[in-house]
């Protein structure tokens, strides 16, 4: 939030300006997740998490001098390297989970998990803001840096380093595998698992119907429903403490909940959702459309998260959270881009009604294919996620 106001204010209120925070934040996601992937599988997790927040937080600090300077072209090749350190620790982080709790307690980790994201994205804007209009940008990017440095010892106390050590169950020798060599290892090895494939196939689909209502949202609330700009932000708070409630939900139910009822019943909350969304007829409507929606999207990320911790084996996982990224990222800035094209030609809620049917056909894709493959898997097996958690003493039999 302190990035985008003071670009907002320096570069002269420029749309362009903007849109290019957008690109910078976006791009490296596109190019770099396969390389991301390939590189958490081979390297130590927790020195890849300790060395990306360290250089986050220098390049905090480099947007300090940015400010100082009034150098607004500063901005970008900082975003960009930001944002290559952020693909690499999201996928690292994303394959940490299974190694440091009991299978059992997937489904609780990934709920604090999203407890703790819908947290900052609440908090996080709000206090940016915050010190952004009190002490200036200057001092709200130290702040910034400080939180990554903190990020940092943490992982580093709290992480055992040998339980994140690279996995060469599943993955051809170092000596002798290449680079794209590994890269078509896991992409075989994907296209070769039913239950992943769906997973990864469903999750990704998903993201068309975000782009959608990313874009078209804020136009279907002044034109269609005739209320002000501002009232998205009632949504977006709406949408952060309703993934925070059931999340924390989630954990308490977890040791309860099967993870295919979980799917079935988080899949068919986000169809109503949307539904309801596409037919509002006022804000408060729309309103408790979102909050069905965000009621299952919370969890249906923990649900499709512990699915690949739990089945994919651990020399394999950081590349297929690293082809999850790429997928989702280019559907969702494929729709996003489609939808601001149509928006002005097409009635918002035309484009609504279309992200509505996505997820209706996503969640009958989950009933038909997804729920029913989870049901028969087997329990992993040799080489699995679970079995090397197993023969770390990290979780029970």
């Amino acid at each position: 939030m302190t990035l985008l106001l003071w670009v907002f204010a320096e570069s002269g209120q420029s749309g362009l300006a903007i849109a290019a925070i957008t690109v910078a934040e976006t791009v490296p996601y596109l190019l770099l997740s396969p390389l991301a992937g390939v590189f958490v599988d081979r390297f130590n997790r927790r020195a890849i998490l300790v060395g990306a927040d360290l250089a986050r937080a220098l390049l905090s600090l480099a947007l300090v001098y940015a400010v100082v300077s009034h150098s607004l072209w500063l901005v970008y090749p900082v975003i960009l390297l930001a944002t290559l350190f952020s693909a690499v620790a999201e996928v690292a982080a994303g394959t940490v989970l299974p190694r440091v709790v009991e299978d059992r307690q997937l489904e609780q980790g990934n709920g604090l998990l999203v407890i703790g994201q819908q947290a900052a994205l609440i908090a996080g804007p709000a206090l940016g803001a915050v010190l952004y209009t009190t002490v200036g940008p200057g001092v709200a990017f130290v702040a910034d840096a400080a939180t990554f440095l903190l990020s940092a010892l943490l992982i580093g106390l709290a992480l055992p380093p040998h339980r994140l050590q690279p996995t060469e169950s599943g993955t051809p020798s170092r000596g002798r595998s290449s680079l794209w060599g590994d890269i078509r290892a896991g992409l075989r090895y994907l296209l070769g698992a039913r239950l992943i494939l769906a997973n990864f196939a469903i999750t990704s689909t998903t993201a068309l119907a975000a782009g959608i209502n990313g874009t078209v949202m804020i136009f279907f609330i002044t034109r269609t429903l005739g209320h002000n700009a501002p009232d998205l932000a009632w949504l977006a708070a709406t949408n952060g403490v309703a993934q925070m409630l059931v999340g924390g939900y989630v954990v308490w139910l977890a040791h309860r909940a099967r993870l295919e009822r979980l799917l079935a019943a988080s899949l068919g909350l986000m169809a109503l959702g949307a539904t309801l969304v596409a037919a509002a007829w006022s804000l408060p409507v729309l309103v408790l459309g979102v909050i069905l929606t965000s009621l299952g999207n919370a969890p249906f990320n923990i649900a499709r998260d512990t699915l690949d911790q739990r089945y994919v084996p651990l020399s394999y996982l950081g590349r297929v959270r690293s082809a999850v990224d790429m997928s989702t990222t280019a559907l969702f800035l494929a729709a996003s881009s489609l939808s601001g094209y149509l928006v002005p030609l097409l009635e918002p809620r035309a484009l609504l009604s279309a992200s509505a049917t996505i997820s209706v056909i996503v969640a009958l894709a989950g009933w038909l294919v997804l729920v029913p493959l989870l049901k028969r898997a087997s329990p992993p097996s040799e080489g699995s996620v679970a079995a090397q958690g197993q023969e770390d003493h990290v979780r029970q039999p």
